[in-house]
């Protein structure tokens, strides 16, 4: 896919459809149709997670929903909705995707490269909101932070 996340799965109320198969729009073209790990596009929706749960209490907090109180208790909400979904998206695509050999047999190696990745696009996703405002960055950096730990 080249730029898999939430926005480009749609549910139609009967299954799911892929959507926006020209990858990373900030590339070249070229660069676009490089062959990468399949673990780029589950980087990215791991990524794409927790920029949803970030974004989430960032409209609340902007249109007066939420109180201080109340944004520190939906912060560990929306941390353990990110972590569960992806979690869940994770445990699913590996369980596909083992049978098939696609992927290196060294389980620390497949570790290794997916942090790498999910780093790579925390690290896209802060340069994209740096253009947008320092709100926006913030969640952007949170999330770089929360996966460097990872």
């Amino acid at each position: 896919h080249g730029n898999y996340h939430l926005s480009h799965v749609l549910y139609s109320g009967k299954g799911f459809f892929f959507v926006n198969f020209g990858g990373e729009p900030g590339k070249p073209f070229s660069v676009r149709r490089m062959k990468r790990s399949p673990l780029d596009d589950v980087a990215s929706m791991l990524q794409s997670f927790d920029a949803a749960s970030s974004q989430a209490l960032l409209r609340m907090s902007k249109i007066g929903f939420a109180t201080p109180d109340a944004l520190a208790t939906g912060r560990q909400v929306a941390d353990l909705w990110a972590h569960w979904s992806g979690s869940a998206f994770l445990r699913s695509y590996m369980t596909a995707v083992s049978a098939a050999n696609l992927l290196h047999t060294s389980k620390a190696h497949v570790e290794l490269l997916l942090k790498i990745l999910v780093l790579e696009k925390c690290l896209l996703e802060a340069q994209r909101e740096l253009a947008t405002g320092p709100e926006h960055l913030a969640g952007a950096l949170q999330t770089l932070l929360k996966f460097s730990h990872v």
